[in-house]
């Protein structure tokens, strides 16, 4: 069914929504400014004051780690909670 298929693309754009709301600072600014604002990886550099190489390895920790929570068994409450979720490296 279709219809049933988009609502489920909706829930999991949702969780996902969520996972990425629940990103450390560092790592949420670099996906924001990558994705939602389009800027490009130089000028979020320029930005930033940081080194591309940062960037990628903020943008790599940051897909990971909404990957991790995506999968985990933990609520949006208990995620926000956790302390590896806190730790801003």
């Amino acid at each position: 069914d279709p219809e049933m298929s988009r609502g489920l693309g909706d829930v999991y754009k949702r969780q996902v929504h969520r996972c990425y709301m629940c990103l450390p600072r560092k790592e949420h600014e670099i996906l924001q400014l990558l994705y939602e604002k389009f800027i490009s990886w130089n000028e979020v550099a320029k930005e930033l004051q940081i080194s591309s190489r940062t960037i990628q390895r903020r943008r790599k920790r940051a897909l990971n780690m909404i990957h991790s929570m995506y999968h985990s068994n933990l609520d949006v409450h208990e995620l926000i909670n956790s302390n590896w979720i806190k730790a801003d490296k």
